[in-house]
């Protein structure tokens, strides 16, 4: 029995450096963005790089802890947080 794939029809996103090799890995029914820091498909949160796991991380504060929270984190680590997704 084959298990299943758990990216199996989600977004995804990756360096931009990578997409051609995780690419041809992924599921064809999966959407590549390529455009985009990071991508919330509920469940599973994909970035584009380091500096956009860094956004992708403060989106997730934002999500759970609300804007003011995620701000102030932003604050203390001195990252200028790009919200865009």
């Amino acid at each position: 029995m084959q298990k299943p794939n758990l990216i199996d029809g989600l977004k995804l996103t990756t360096s931009r450096l990578a997409f051609s090799e995780l690419g041809e890995a992924a599921p064809k029914s999966s959407e590549w963005l390529e455009e985009v820091r990071y991508v919330d498909n509920g469940k599973f949160i994909f970035s584009a790089g380091v500096s956009a796991g860094i956004d992708a991380s403060l989106y997730i504060i934002e999500k759970l802890f609300g804007d003011e929270r995620a701000l102030k984190t932003a604050t203390i680590m001195e990252y200028e947080w790009n919200k865009s997704l």
